[in-house]
Parts: structure tokens; sequence; C-alpha cells
């Protein structure tokens, strides 16, 4: 699960990432399925016994004979049970012919250990997101040769990632955010990867492979203790949506050839690392940037012109760095712009009066604090920020905005489902 970032840079938004149902090749619906005590259960196709709210418990001989008896079952989908009854031991012997298994957001009612043992190849989806399972990933689950996706985001697993995920050349969605894992990932056989999340984990020391697949969509590192330097080998993944190394160790100077695919990139964050040198991004007229995060860094120099390339731009954040320049009226005829934070800078002289007619037309969130900006404060600009203004539902009374935080909602489309 990628996340998204509020005002303050702080984890917790979610991204939505519209995927494809977990159900392969339209052998059940994620809404239908379920059983029945007068289906055949050695002949069930698929079983879809998710649910919104905790069912009841089943019992431990009851459920582990179900499973056992379910000798031709493609899809199981158990997500929101109660499972505090199953031994997940059992997992070992599922059916051959099993292809999605779910267990998501079983929350700490199914813990345990993954078994070390040879799990079922024919495996295409393995989610077992939101769960109590801990421990080691074990090495076998480099046997899933057929698998496409593997959720295991919000567990409490440790330890370095199996080098065995790296024999998963089938492996589309790779998601492991919210752990304790280690190590590294090898990718030079997973040509097939669009989504990388290792979002807060403990991967600490150099981490970025020289290479890495060029299908990825969404790439993120976040909040890990990965240092060195950003390899320009990040560019290799062509068509990258959403980039988000922040809340690591990084040093040196940004890759310029971040700007060469700002025509796929729409968030790129970097923030709270330890870059320097001045924003060296050069972003293309083509460019669809809706959100830019490069706060709590050493970045000095001038604002980077070509962001007024990037007419989508939702979010800029820069604040927090020691960059030297004066009020960026040029970007007042940005049409999407809705958060200009720059404070904890080095910008001065006065802001002086808007350009255009209409400056800014949707900004709601401006944060020029703790800069050393002189002379008076333009009402003319004041007056314009229309969008910073709201009314009540029957229009009678005006107020200001008052969320406090500004939130990334990007929608990422997958052309190859």
């Amino acid at each position: 699960m990628v996340e998204g970032r509020d005002e303050e840079g702080n984890v917790g938004v979610p991204i939505v990432v519209p995927v494809e149902d977990k159900v392969v090749d339209g052998m059940a619906s994620r809404g239908g399925g379920g059983s029945s005590n007068s289906i055949e259960v050695s002949t069930l196709g698929s079983l879809n016994h998710s649910s919104p709210h905790k069912a009841e418990s089943p019992s431990e001989s009851n459920s582990n004979t179900l499973l056992q008896n379910l000798t031709k079952l493609r899809v199981l989908i158990l997500d929101g049970l109660n499972m505090s009854g199953i031994d997940v031991s059992g997992l070992r012997n599922l059916s051959p012919s099993l292809q999605v298994l779910s267990l998501s957001s079983c929350n700490e009612e199914l813990a345990g250990y993954l078994p070390e043992s040879t799990w079922n190849s024919s495996l295409k989806v393995l989610d077992l997101s939101s769960t109590g399972f801990s421990g080691v990933l074990p090495e076998s689950i480099g046997d899933l040769h057929s698998l496409e996706i593997l959720w295991l985001y919000h567990c409490n697993f440790n330890g370095s990632i199996p080098s065995s995920i790296g024999n998963l050349t089938r492996l589309a969605r790779l998601e492991l955010s919210f752990n304790e894992l280690s190590g590294q990932l090898r990718t030079s056989s997973m040509e097939n990867l669009i989504i990388i999340d290792l979002n807060s984990n403990l991967i600490q020391g150099p981490f970025l492979p020289p290479s890495l697949p060029n299908l990825v969509l969404i790439f993120s590192l976040a909040s890990n203790r990965v240092s060195g330097y950003i390899p320009g080998s990040i560019c290799e993944m062509k068509g990258l949506q959403i980039l988000d190394l922040s809340g690591n160790n990084f040093t040196g100077t940004i890759p310029q050839c971040l700007g060469n695919i700002s025509d796929s990139l729409l968030l790129l964050d970097l923030q709270e690392n330890g870059l320097f040198g001045t924003i060296s991004l050069t972003f293309g007229k083509n460019a669809v940037l809706r959100s830019l995060h490069l706060n709590g860094n050493k970045f000095e120099g001038l604002l980077p012109r070509s962001v007024i390339n990037c007419t989508q731009l939702e979010a800029l954040v820069l604040s927090g760095n020691k960059l030297n320049d004066t009020f960026p009226r040029w970007l007042e005829t940005l049409p999407s712009l809705r958060v200009l934070v720059l404070r904890s800078n080095r910008l001065h002289g006065s802001i002086g009066n808007p350009r255009t007619e209409f400056p800014f037309p949707q900004l709601r969130i401006l944060d020029l604090s703790s800069n050393e900006l002189t002379g008076p404060l333009p009402s003319t600009y004041f007056v314009n920020l229309k969008a910073m203004i709201s009314t009540d539902q029957d229009g009678s009374k005006l107020r200001y905005m008052d969320q406090g935080y500004y939130q990334d909602s990007i929608n990422v489309i997958d052309e190859r489902t």
C-alpha cells in the first residue's frame, strides 16, 4: 500500500492505486462466491467468505478439515474473518490447484510464522496483508514461480528479504511495507514488476540496485535507513509514476535525469534526506507532475524555473532547505497549484504585486514563514486567493478552509490490466 503525505510530510494519507481483482481469469468475483452446506466441497472451485465485520471464529478441527477437503479449490478469500481458530501450519496442505489465497485484514487473530516448506507453485495471488504473521520470511517463498501478486504489508515480518524473491520472474506487484525487513532486493530477473513498495522497514546502507525493471510504475522506499547516492539507474524506469525515497539518509545531488521522465512522473518525494546542491531538475513541456516534495534537505540556489512547465502541479513543498531566491510570482499562473510551502529558506526581497488578474487560482495553503522577506504584504494577492474561501451549504456564511493539511490522492492507471 502506497501512502500519501500531509503538508508536513507525514505518512498516512493513502494514495489510491486501483488494481485488478485478486481473482484470476474470471474464476470468481470478489463480491460473490461463498459456500453452502449443499455444495460438494471436494469439487468447489472458489470460496469467498470475506467479511467487513469479524465473523465468529471457526473451530480449528472444522476449518482444517474443510481446507483439506477442498482438493480442487482455485480461489480462497477469507478477508476480515476472525481466524483465531486456524492452525496456520495447515496452509501447507492447501489444494494444489489453488491460484488465489487472500487472508487480508484478519489482524492479530491470524498469527504465527510462515512455514518453511514446499509451497503451492500454482499460486498467482498471495495476500496476507494486515495480519499478525511474524518472523522471518522463508526462502521457500521463492518457489512460487507462478506468483503475480505478493501482498505482505502491515504484518510483523523481520529479518532479511529472502534472496529467493528474485526468482519470482512473473511477479508484478510486490508490497512489503510496514514490516521490519532489512537486506537487499534482487530485481535483475523480475522484468514484470510494476509496483515495488518497501515503505517503512529497516532497510539500511546502499540499497538501490545498478538496474531496475523498466516497467515499474510505483517505487517506494520511504521511511527506511538507506544511505548513499541516488543512482542514475532510477531513471531507467521510463513509465515511473510515483517515486518515494523520503525519510532516508540519501546524500549527494539530485539526479538530473529525473526531469527526463516528467512526462510520466506524478509524484516525486525526496523529502527528509541529506541531499544538497542546486535543484537541477528540468521538466519538459509535457510534464504531468502533480506533487513535488523536496523539503528537509540541504538544497541551495534558486527555485527550479522549469516547474512552470508542470501545469498539473498541485503541491510544491520545498521547506527546510537553503534556497536563496525571491518570491516566485512566476508560479501564480499554475492553474492547479493548491499547496505552496517555502518556509525556512532564504527567500528575500518583497513579495510585490501579482502579475496576473487572478493569481494562484486554486491555492489553498501558502507558507512563507521563517524567510527573509521584507516590505508590505500586498492586499491584491490575498483578496484574489479565492480558493482559500468556501461557504456554508446555504451560502450564508463565508469561512476559510480549516482542514489543516493537504492530501495527495493520485490515481495510478495500470494499462496492463
